[in-house]
C-alpha cells in the first residue's frame, strides 16, 4: 500500500453495485473497476518479501473538506475517495480470480473512504475552531490503521485469492459493507 495522501481528485469513472437484496431499490456507484491494463509497473524479480506474491495494488485513500465556521460551530462537507497508484501496481500472470481479488483491495479501501466521512459527520458536533483539523487527522489515522489491517486479514482469509471458497465469503462481505455505508457516499 501507498502511503496515504490529503488531496481532492477527478471523478472516476462508476461500476454500478446491486444491492443483494432486490426488495430494497439500492444501487451504490462504486468509483473504478480495476483493469490488467491498469497496472502500469512492473513486477518485482528480485528475491523480497513482495516477490513472492501474483499482484500488487498500490492504493490511497484521499480526502479534502470544505469547512464553514459560524461562532464556535465548525460545520465539514467531506470528500474522501479511493486512489488506485497505476504506476505502482503490478501482476505476473493475469487470472480473473486474482483481479477479482485485487478489485476486493480497492473496495475495501472505498469502504474506509465511506467510513471516514461517516465518522466525521458523527464526531463534527464536537469539533471546536481550534481542534478540528487534529480531529479529523487523527479519525484519519485510526480508518487508514483499521483499513490495513481488514487488508491484511482479507489477504490471510483468502490466501491471496488461492482460497476461492472464502474469497467468495469475502466478496460479498465486502458489498454488504459498502451497502451499508451507502448513505456516505454524496
Amino acid at each position: 500500500m501507498v502511503e496515504p495522501k490529503k488531496k481532492a481528485s477527478k471523478k472516476k469513472s462508476s461500476e454500478k453495485i446491486e444491492d443483494p437484496d432486490p426488495g430494497l431499490p439500492v444501487v451504490i456507484h462504486r468509483p473504478k473497476l480495476l483493469k490488467w491494463e491498469d497496472f502500469q509497473a512492473e513486477a518485482p524479480t528480485k528475491v523480497r518479501q513482495l516477490s513472492r506474491y501474483s499482484a500488487l495494488t498500490a492504493l490511497e485513500l484521499r480526502y479534502s473538506y470544505d469547512v464553514k465556521i459560524s461562532g464556535e460551530k465548525v460545520i465539514l462537507k467531506v470528500q474522501a475517495e479511493p486512489i488506485f497508484n497505476k504506476k505502482m501496481s503490478w501482476y505476473r500472470s493475469p487470472s480473473d480470480e486474482l483481479l477479482k481479488h485485487e478489485q476486493g483491495h480497492f473496495d475495501l479501501v472505498f469502504v474506509y473512504s465511506l467510513e471516514f466521512k461517516k465518522r466525521v459527520q458523527e464526531e463534527m458536533e464536537t469539533f471546536t475552531v481550534e481542534d478540528y483539523e487534529k480531529r479529523v487527522a487523527g479519525i484519519y489515522r485510526q480508518i487508514w490503521k483499521e483499513q490495513l489491517q481488514l487488508q491484511r486479514k482479507y489477504d490471510d482469509e483468502t490466501d491471496h485469492s488461492v482460497n476461492r471458497k472464502d474469497q467468495e465469503k469475502w466478496d460479498e462481505l465486502i458489498q454488504k459493507m459498502i451497502l451499508t455505508r451507502y448513505s456516505y457516499i454524496k
